[in-house]
């Protein structure tokens, strides 16, 4: 059990490393988006990530943890995705490659993050 803790724990740090990272990236260079959202938006998404880790790695069988990590790290990771793409294709066109990729990988993430089974029935 130990280990599942130092892997939920390592897990947290990467995601908050990954949204120190595009923080950085949407302060200096801005990601297309407001400086103040994009930051709300990284921070959530390090919070939820965090929170479902530590769920993660104190109950494991919870499943309210694995969906706030991944929902929380998709958060993460549609933001880096879109600063790098913004970068690429709009800031200084054609420095980045695979910018259009990174742009539409973001936009696939969405569903991670807002959970919400579109087929069913209420």
């Amino acid at each position: 059990m130990a280990i599942r803790r130092r892997l939920a724990v390592l897990a947290a740090c990467l995601v908050a490393v990954a949204a120190i990272g595009a923080a950085v990236a949407l302060v200096s260079g801005g990601a297309g988006v407001s400086v103040r959202f994009g930051l709300a938006s990284l921070t959530a998404g390090a919070a939820f990530a965090a929170v479902g880790a530590l769920l993660i790695g104190l109950r494991p069988g919870n499943r309210i943890g694995s969906l706030l990590f991944v929902a929380g790290a998709a958060l993460v990771a549609e933001f880096g995705l879109r600063g790098y793409g913004f970068h690429g294709l709009r800031a200084d066109p054609g420095s980045l490659p695979l910018a259009d990729v990174a742009v539409w990988a973001g936009l696939a993430l969405d569903p991670l993050f807002f959970p919400v089974p579109l087929a069913q029935a209420w």
